[in-house]
């Protein structure tokens, strides 16, 4: 029986959702804006990632997460709209079901060089979106393998902290 947390991608049992990932696109750019700077704001939800440890992780920790995260979505991006066409930035996390804010980038710095008008903006950043919902799994377990490393380290450094002050740390 499922718990809702480790869903399979075949699991039905109404709990939770289908996929290990939700992906929203939270903002495209003004039609009315000749020269817009990216294609598109997207969010990047992984809901069977509990991170409830992320806030406690240094900065080099945070960065590595987010840099996993950007790899792991740009070979997308390459096959969708062309090697070093558009990038990926991860600009935002938040704890709980680990979410990404991420921009894509056009190389160039001018949308309208690479998409031909804001109607196949549009359509190249929901197919994205469609894509990474496809990859999902392997996304999942890449960004699962880094942030559980990273936790680890953490946890350690906290215990070793903890037992230098004689087991009278506070926990934040």
């Amino acid at each position: 029986m499922c718990n809702a947390y480790g869903h399979f991608d075949d699991c039905e049992c109404g709990f939770g959702p289908p996929y290990p990932v939700k992906v929203e696109i939270r903002k495209l750019p003004d039609p009315k804006d000749p020269a817009p700077l990216n294609a598109g704001e997207l969010a990047l939800v992984l809901f069977a990632l509990r991170a409830n440890y992320f806030d406690r992780l240094d900065d080099e920790s945070q960065n590595a997460i987010c840099t996993a995260t950007a790899k792991a979505l740009q070979p997308i991006s390459d096959r969708r709209f062309g090697k070093a066409q558009i990038e990926v930035e991860v600009t935002a996390v938040e704890k709980g079901s680990l979410e990404f804010g991420f921009v894509l980038l056009v190389a160039g710095g001018v949308v309208y060089k690479f998409f031909k008008d804001y109607k196949d903006l549009k359509e190249g950043v929901i197919t994205f979106a469609g894509d990474v919902r496809t990859a999902s799994k392997a996304i999942n377990g890449m960004v699962r393998h880094v942030y559980s490393r990273e936790e680890r380290k953490a946890r350690r450094a906290d215990r070793k902290k903890e037992k230098e002050s004689g087991g009278l740390a506070l926990r934040t």
